[in-house]
Parts: structure tokens; C-alpha cells; sequence
């Protein structure tokens, strides 16, 4: 409320140089809204050297001003501001690449419970990266790569006896050719 006025009882404004804002102010009933919108321009002529220099006066430069009053016609200020929309959900976006990229990979270890070592090389083809990238409402884009592996993949097994092993268990089957 203006100046302080306590709820239900008439608003009291000072007294102003303008007519006009005096009799919008006095109309005004406690609890409403008033739109004062006021502009100074500040004018220069254009022409103002090229006057004075013909002896003609001079213009000067003034600041005018203007003044508007308004009152909502239809409810209170917060109906003229539009509302806060919801922030948008993020943009994720996920990209695979695929490369050629051949790699083998063997290990190798003895077995003396069967008097063999095996040999198992994994051989793949291609290499395939998946990121993620989520970028946020009004933020920037931040990426985090989910996998990076190998695909396309075959697995070769081999066995070789031991020469001069004595397996620990007889039951063992016999050696595979191979």
C-alpha cells in the first residue's frame, strides 16, 4: 500500500507537479495496480552548427520527457507477465561408431593335472565406441563414452601335451587331436 496506508482504509499519495498523475492517483482504490512508465529523450537538432553559423540563433539542445499512466483493466499486474514456462528436458543423444580395427589377443597356461597347455587367441575385427552426449536446458554439452570395445570376435582353442608329464589323475580322458 502506498505510504504505508494499513489495509481497508483510503491510500494517500503527496502531491505531485502533474495534474493528471494527482487525479489517476486519487481515483485509485487500496489493493490496485498503476503502470508508470516515464522517458527522457535527449534531443540535439541536426542543424543546430548550421543555423548559428548563418547568424539565424541557435538551437539548443533539451531533454523532453514524456509520462504515462496506466491501470490494468482486467486484474493486477501479474496478470500482464506472462508465466515461467517449465525448463525443457535435456537433449540426450547416444552415437556408436564402428572402426576396422583387427586385434588378437592369446593366453596361454599349463595345465599339470592333465599334462596340457592351453592356448585360447581371441580375434576380433572391429572396435566400437558408444558416448553418450546430454546437453541441458541453456547449458553446455557434456559426453561420456558408455563402452569401448572390441566386436565381431572369434575364439581359437589349442592343446598341447606336456612331453614328459605324468598326469596327477588317471581317470583323465586322452588328449584331443587338434
Amino acid at each position: 500500500a502506498p505510504n504505508g496506508t494499513a489495509a481497508g482504509t483510503k491510500p494517500t499519495f503527496p502531491s505531485s507537479k502533474r495534474p493528471l498523475m494527482d487525479g489517476a492517483l486519487a481515483s485509485m482504490r487500496n489493493g490496485e495496480n498503476m503502470l508508470i512508465v516515464e522517458v527522457f529523450h535527449n534531443y540535439t537538432p541536426i542543424l543546430s552548427s548550421v543555423v548559428k553559423n548563418l547568424g539565424m540563433g541557435s538551437l539548443s539542445q533539451q531533454v523532453i520527457s514524456s509520462t504515462t499512466y496506466s491501470r490494468p483493466r482486467y486484474g493486477n499486474l501479474i496478470t500482464l507477465v506472462r508465466p515461467a514456462e517449465p525448463e525443457p528436458a535435456p537433449v540426450i543423444d547416444v552415437t556408436c561408431n564402428t572402426t576396422a580395427s583387427p586385434t588378437t589377443t592369446c593366453k596361454t597356461y599349463d595345465s599339470a593335472i592333465d599334462c596340457r597347455t592351453y592356448t585360447a587367441c581371441t580375434t576380433c575385427t572391429d572396435r566400437e565406441v558408444c558416448t553418450t552426449c546430454t546437453t541441458p536446458f541453456m547449458q553446455p554439452k557434456s559426453c561420456v563414452t558408455n563402452s569401448d570395445r572390441n566386436i565381431n570376435c572369434t575364439v581359437t582353442r589349442t592343446y598341447v601335451p606336456i612331453v614328459g608329464c605324468v598326469p596327477a589323475d588317471d581317470t583323465m580322458p586322452p588328449t584331443p587331436a587338434g
